[in-house]
C-alpha cells in the first residue's frame, strides 16, 4: 500500500491513500529528486507544503510541494500534486556574494543553511586552507557542492529531516535481483562516448604536453583525440582532467532496466543480476505506479570490476 503524508501550512497532517498515478525520479546529476501525484480527494485539502510518501513502512521520498491542483468533474475531486525533495530549498535561495578565508563548513553552516531550516550536519568542523569565492547569482546549493569539491572531495547527502552530510562516507548498496521480475533489458555500447586521449595545457607559456589516456578507449581500439587549454579557465589541476576522462569511460556501456515493482534503492548503488557477471551502477530511477501496477525504469552504467558490499537480494 502506498499513502501521501501532507503537512498544510499550519503544520496539520492529512493523508491520502492508492494513488491513480504516482512518478518519483531520483538522478544522480539532478540535486533534487521529483514527484509527481494524482490522488481521489473525498474532502477539500487546505493548501499544502510537504509531502511524504510511504510504500509499506518505508518513506521513498519526502520534500517541499511546488504545486498543487484540484480538479472537479463528473468522475470525481481529484488532486494532483508535484514537489521536490529538500535540496530544492538550496537550489530556489541565492546566496549572498561573499569570500571566505580559511572556511570551515561550522560557519558556512550557521550562515546559509541552518536559517533555510536545515538542522545539523555530519562531518568535519576543521578549517580549509585556501579562499571560498561566493559570486553573484549562485545559489546556496551551488555553495554547499563548491565547498564539498573544493575542500573535501565529495558530494554532499542531504537526509529528509534536514540533516547535511559532509563527510563523504556513504558506501554504496550492492542489491543482487533475479531474473523473476525483470520485463525489460537494453544494453548499450557507445564507443563514440569515448575520448581515447587529452593533451592539456596547463601553463600559459607551455604546449599541449601533459597527455591523459583512456584504458577502456585503449583497449576496445577507439581513437577519439582531444586537445584541452586548461589556462585561464574554471578547470583547475590534473585532477579535473582526469575526471574528464573518467566520466567519458563510463558513459562506453549504459544498461536500461524495466523491473516490475519496486526495489529500494538510490543513485550509486551497485545491482548485480543472478547469471551476469557485469556489475551496474545507477544513474537514474524512475519510479511509477498507473493503475494500481508498480513499475521501476532504472538507467546504469556498465562496470566488470565493482567494489563488493553487502548485497540485498530481491
Amino acid at each position: 500500500m502506498v499513502k501521501a503524508l501532507l503537512t498544510d501550512i499550519k503544520g496539520n497532517t492529512h493523508f491520502l491513500n492508492n494513488p491513480i498515478s504516482l512518478y518519483i525520479i531520483k538522478d544522480r546529476d539532478a540535486p533534487a529528486d521529483g514527484f509527481y501525484g494524482k490522488f481521489i480527494s473525498e474532502t477539500k485539502l487546505p493548501e499544502l507544503k510537504r509531502i511524504e510518501i510511504i510504500r509499506s513502512s518505508e518513506s521513498i521520498f519526502c520534500g517541499c510541494i511546488d504545486e498543487q491542483t484540484e480538479i472537479q468533474s463528473a468522475n470525481g475531486t481529484f488532486i494532483t500534486i508535484r514537489a521536490r525533495s529538500i535540496e530544492a530549498v538550496l537550489l530556489d535561495n541565492e546566496a549572498f556574494p561573499q569570500t571566505y578565508h580559511l572556511p570551515s563548513f561550522d560557519l558556512i553552516f550557521e550562515r546559509h543553511f541552518r536559517p533555510l531550516g536545515f538542522t545539523d550536519f555530519t562531518g568535519s568542523s576543521e578549517s580549509y586552507n585556501g579562499e571560498l569565492i561566493i559570486t553573484k547569482g549562485m545559489s546556496e546549493w551551488a555553495v554547499l557542492s563548491k565547498f564539498c569539491g573544493q575542500f573535501i572531495g565529495c558530494k554532499p547527502d542531504i537526509s529528509s529531516d534536514g540533516i547535511i552530510d559532509i563527510s563523504g562516507t556513504n558506501i554504496p548498496r550492492e542489491i543482487l535481483l533475479t531474473q523473476k521480475n525483470i520485463k525489460y533489458l537494453k544494453h548499450t555500447i557507445s564507443r563514440r562516448s569515448v575520448i581515447s586521449d587529452i593533451c592539456a595545457r596547463t601553463y600559459p607559456s607551455g604546449s599541449y604536453d601533459m597527455h591523459f589516456k583512456s584504458s577502456t578507449a585503449e583497449k576496445n581500439g577507439i581513437q577519439r583525440q582531444r586537445y584541452l587549454n586548461i589556462t585561464g579557465t574554471n578547470i583547475r589541476g590534473t585532477d579535473a582532467v582526469k575526471n574528464m576522462i573518467d566520466k567519458s569511460d563510463s558513459s562506453y556501456q549504459k544498461m536500461e532496466m524495466i523491473y516490475c515493482g519496486f526495489i529500494s534503492c538510490e543513485p550509486d548503488d551497485i545491482i548485480k543480476i543472478n547469471g551476469d557477471r557485469r556489475a551496474y551502477k545507477i544513474k537514474e530511477i524512475q519510479y511509477n505506479i498507473k493503475n494500481g501496477i508498480e513499475e521501476m525504469n532504472i538507467f546504469t552504467e556498465v562496470n566488470i570490476n565493482v567494489d563488493q558490499h553487502e548485497s540485498k537480494k530481491q
